[in-house]
């Protein structure tokens, strides 16, 4: 396995804990808002925001159905919880 696919493996263990429903949701909030000047902070660093959120999300809704483990997803200054 190469770094890359090991690092997409990583970032689907880690969004894909995540119930679809509120990912989708938070994810449609920041692509949508991506323009706004008050978003700024949270598309910061990201090179093309549109298609990493989006990947992000297609990680999320890809990932093993477990709706046991599950969690709703919240925000907090430091990122996702």
């Amino acid at each position: 396995m190469d770094n890359l696919e090991r690092i997409a493996r990583a970032l689907k263990s880690k969004v894909g804990r995540f119930e679809s429903d509120g990912f989708a949701r938070q994810m449609t909030s920041f692509i949508t808002g991506i323009t706004l000047p008050w978003n700024a902070s949270i598309i910061k660093g990201l090179v093309s925001p549109f298609r990493q959120l989006f990947y992000l999300f297609n990680l999320n809704i890809t990932s093993a159905m477990n709706p046991v483990s599950k969690y709703r997803l919240t925000l907090t200054k430091t990122g996702l919880n």
